[in-house]
């Protein structure tokens, strides 16, 4: 099976600062792809080439977001919300996918669900590391992901 994305990797010295504690928290999830925030997922596009000229019609976008407290949802997933407006988010899956777009809730995932059975007493220790409050995302990644693999860089669009 193969799954294709558009997602926002965090750049640095973001990126490794929660990559360091997705690595502490969930090693499976970290091993397979960086630290981002979903664009567009593998449900939402039928034609890359059709996101592809979206995309490259973009010119030159700042996706500037505000991250809030860590949050643990039922499931046992572990994430950071972004807070604030979503404005250049939302402009940017507004263009690429036209009329299929539908609201999107961007977050980083710091710990998935499906990796998170009997880890609930490590959320009061996620809570407690220095994470970044703000990002600043200046490229779009195509990614795909075979059989459930490591997923892989097919293209990168700079944004600014």
């Amino acid at each position: 099976m193969i799954r294709r994305q558009l997602s926002l990797f965090l750049p640095e010295p973001e990126r490794r600062t929660i990559d360091a504690v997705r690595q502490k928290v969930d090693v499976q999830q970290h091993k397979i792809i960086p630290a981002h925030i979903t664009l567009c997922g593998d449900e939402e596009i039928d034609s890359f080439s059709a996101a592809d000229d979206s995309i490259r019609s973009l010119g030159n976008i700042d996706i500037a977001l505000s991250l809030g407290p860590v949050v643990r949802l039922q499931d046992g997933c572990v994430l950071i919300p972004v807070v604030g407006p979503t404005t250049s988010y939302d402009h940017v899956r507004q263009h690429i996918l036209r009329d299929r777009y539908k609201q999107r809730t961007p977050h980083i995932t710091l710990l998935h669900p499906r990796n998170s059975i009997g880890k609930e007493h490590l959320f009061t220790a996620i809570k407690e590391e220095p994470l970044p409050t703000f990002v600043r995302l200046n490229e779009i990644v195509l990614i795909e992901q075979i059989d459930g693999g490591v997923w892989k860089v097919v293209e990168r669009f700079g944004i600014s």
